[in-house]
C-alpha cells in the first residue's frame, strides 16, 4: 500500500524567494553598489607569472591589495580603450583559440561590431582570482577566461577592468543581473543566455 505524502507547498518556497530578492533589490536601489572599482590594463605590458607567484609582484602589488579587498559578489566588465578595431581583436582571439592551450570564451558569428565592451561577467567570490583567471594567470589551461597575457599581449590591446560590488545577499541574483547587463553592453566574447 502507497502512503501518499503531501506536495510539497512550492507556492510558500517561490514567495520566500521572490520576499527574499525583493528586499535585496530593494536594499540595492536605496544604498546602491557596495565599491565600484577600475583598472586600466596595457596588455603589452603583462609579463609571464604561469611560473612565478604573481603576489609577489612589484607591477601588480597595489592591484593584488585592491581586488584582495572585494569580498562581496561582483559585476564586472573589461572596456577596450585602445583604438583596435573588433575585427582585429576577433581575429587574434580566434587565432589564438585555434592553438587550443587555453579555455577562452565563446566568440559569436554576429557579435555587436561597434561595442566597445570586450567581456561582462559576474562572480560571488573571490573576485582577485576570477582577474587572474582573465589576465591568464591561472595554473588549469581549462579554467575559462579571456587569457589576455596570451594573445593580448601581442596585439597590444589595452582595456579598462570595471567593477561593481555588492552587498552579500545579491550573491544568488548576479546571474541575472549580469544576464541584464550583457544585453544592455553587448560584449565582443562570452556567453549571456
Amino acid at each position: 500500500m502507497d502512503i501518499l505524502k503531501k506536495p510539497v507547498k512550492m507556492n510558500h518556497i517561490l514567495s520566500d524567494f521572490l520576499s527574499d530578492t525583493c528586499n535585496s533589490l530593494e536594499n540595492l536601489r536605496r544604498n546602491n553598489v557596495y565599491k565600484e572599482f577600475y583598472y586600466h590594463i596595457k596588455c603589452e605590458n603583462l609579463e609571464d607569472f604561469l611560473s612565478k607567484d604573481i603576489t609577489q609582484s612589484v607591477q601588480y602589488q597595489n592591484l593584488l591589495q585592491d581586488l584582495m579587498q572585494i569580498k562581496g559578489p561582483v559585476l564586472y566588465w573589461y572596456e577596450i580603450t585602445s583604438s583596435h578595431s573588433n575585427n582585429d581583436i576577433i581575429r587574434a582571439l580566434k587565432e589564438y583559440k585555434q592553438k587550443r592551450q587555453r579555455v577562452t570564451p565563446v566568440i559569436y558569428k554576429n557579435y555587436n561590431r561597434r561595442t566597445n565592451i570586450l567581456y561582462v561577467g559576474k562572480c560571488k567570490e573571490n573576485f582577485w582570482g576570477r582577474v587572474m583567471q582573465h589576465l591568464g594567470y591561472y595554473k588549469t589551461p581549462t579554467t575559462q577566461g579571456l587569457q589576455l597575457f596570451h594573445w593580448a599581449k601581442e596585439l597590444r590591446l589595452e582595456v579598462r577592468l570595471n567593477a561593481l560590488e555588492f552587498a552579500s545577499d545579491m550573491k544568488d541574483i548576479m546571474p541575472v543581473i549580469e544576464l541584464f547587463f550583457a544585453k544592455q553592453l553587448q560584449p565582443l566574447v562570452g556567453r549571456h543566455t
